[in-house]
């Protein structure tokens, strides 16, 4: 089925929701390793790959869980695949548990930074994100919540060191 999308499809956003197999199934009704193949499958098919993982507190928000979310897309994806971090709202299921706070997705970012990750965002909250030039950390897209406040990019390249950014613009 993926193999049929290439040249159909520019990009696709996939949603790693856990890294717990158990949760995975149990929780959501899904299989993580067919998810972690298919995210794969993606990449080496050259359709763009963006993941999102919806961080709702007490069921994936560890620093563990985290991590290893973190690692397989840098070492089976690559450190230019883009990864949002959303906000759970208790606004449908799970009511019980609290929003996401700013700080658990402050720590999250900050992991995939420092696993070096170059494009990292944080959203369903009201949040400014950037994308910078992983070459010379210049501002190059400034967003605020679902808006585009400022684009800087060039044909797709840093105005400033004319390096090529990955995407699809």
């Amino acid at each position: 089925m993926i193999d049929d999308m290439k040249g159909v499809i520019d990009a696709i956003n996939v949603d790693l929701k856990s890294f717990n197999k158990k949760y995975y199934k149990k929780e959501l009704g899904g299989n993580l390793e067919q998810i972690l193949k298919n995210l794969i499958h993606f990449q080496k098919n050259g359709i763009w790959l963006e993941v999102t993982t919806l961080l709702v507190p007490t069921k994936n928000d560890s620093k563990e869980e985290i991590t290893q979310i973190v690692k397989f897309i840098k070492e089976n994806l690559g450190v230019n695949v883009p990864w949002h971090i959303s906000a759970f709202h208790p606004d449908y299921k799970e009511l019980d548990l609290p929003r996401t706070s700013i700080d658990k997705l402050k720590t999250a970012y900050n992991i995939a930074k420092e696993e070096g990750l170059n494009y990292v965002y944080i959203g369903n909250v009201a949040f400014e994100n950037s994308t910078v030039c992983p070459n010379c950390k210049e501002e190059l897209i400034s967003r605020e919540y679902f808006g585009v406040r400022v684009n800087n990019l060039e044909n797709g390249r840093c105005p400033n060191c004319k390096q090529k950014i990955d995407g699809v613009f």
